[in-house]
Parts: structure tokens; C-alpha cells; sequence
């Protein structure tokens, strides 16, 4: 199970209008793309700090609604320049 759940989406975020079955495809990518950019994994960012926790759990909605309305051809890649690692997102065809 993913960090936001559908009655979040919907119900706190108002949300695009994913479907429940549709949800947890949406939420799981979502999920990745947003936690690849803050450096954590589900169970890091599960113990953030409920202000912080807050602010992914609206980021992944954000992204979901990204995916809903572009398509699910979104592909992360990350690359380190200098020490610094930046992630992009790049939209491919689905």
C-alpha cells in the first residue's frame, strides 16, 4: 500500500477523477517519481514528520493528477553532475 490513500485523494486533495481501481497504478508511479526526487524510500518518508509527511503525500496527489492528465508515459531518470544529483521527469509516449 502507498503513502496517500484514494480517500485522501479525493476526499482532502480533490483530486482529478482517477478511478478507485485505476488508483493504485496511478498512486504507485506517482509515488515512485516523487520519492526518487526527495531522496527517501516509502519507509522514510513514512516517518517523516506529520507537516512534512503532509507535503509528500500532497506532492504524490500532485503528481498523480499529472499522470491522469498526460498519461502514464512518465519515465524518471536521475543523473549526478559535480556531486549533485538531479532527477527529470521525462515525458514519453505511452
Amino acid at each position: 500500500m502507498g503513502l496517500v490513500t484514494y480517500e485522501f485523494y479525493t476526499n482532502t486533495y480533490y483530486g482529478e477523477p482517477v478511478s478507485v481501481d485505476d488508483f493504485p497504478r496511478y498512486e504507485a508511479r506517482a509515488e515512485d517519481a516523487i520519492l526518487i526526487l526527495i531522496h527517501k524510500t516509502t519507509e522514510d518518508a513514512a516517518a517523516l514528520p506529520a507537516a512534512a509527511l503532509a507535503l509528500v503525500d500532497k506532492a504524490i496527489c500532485a503528481q498523480i493528477d499529472y499522470l491522469f492528465e498526460y498519461g502514464m508515459g512518465v519515465s524518471v531518470f536521475g543523473k549526478e553532475a559535480g556531486g549533485v544529483v538531479s532527477a527529470h521527469l521525462v515525458l514519453t509516449s505511452s
